[in-house]
């Protein structure tokens, strides 16, 4: 399937040429999964739920979840969302440190380069701060 967004949008089909390493690569990829929904967004009536977001405002997200779809929330929903596995139990204590480990697991020059690539994609939202910018999300779809 081809995507026009993509296919006419002629920088990002010059720059795409020039990835040369694997962060570029797998930057590039991620974009392609980040940009597709969000154009397609302004046609079709659906919540953008964020991973960061999720995370830190389970139970905000999961009422305007619902919300959306014009369903109570299910009683079993709650104890689900607070239910810790072994291996997630420090990641639930310290969401905000789990959302920052890339910062401490990439380089400078890495996050620079998977930045470069997010602007191809004009996705703005996105910086080198640990939660991207919500306002110029919603504003960009």
């Amino acid at each position: 399937m081809e995507i026009p967004e993509i296919r006419q949008n002629k920088k990002l089909m010059e720059e795409v040429k020039n990835i040369r390493d694997v962060e570029e690569l797998l930057a590039f990829i991620w974009g392609i999964d980040t940009y597709i929904p969000l154009i397609y967004a302004k046609d079709y009536d659906f919540y953008v739920l964020t991973y960061e977001k999720l995370m830190i405002e389970q139970e905000k997200e999961l009422k305007k979840i619902f919300h959306k779809i014009n369903e109570e929330i299910p009683e079993k929903a709650y104890p689900l969302l607070r239910e810790q596995s072994m291996l997630a139990l420090d990641f639930i204590k310290e969401k905000r440190k789990q959302l920052s480990k890339w910062k401490k697991n990439l380089s400078r020059n890495q996050i620079n380069k998977i930045l470069k690539i997010t602007e191809w994609f004009n996705l703005d939202f996105y910086t080198d701060d640990v939660e991207m910018d919500y306002n110029k999300l919603m504003n960009w779809i």
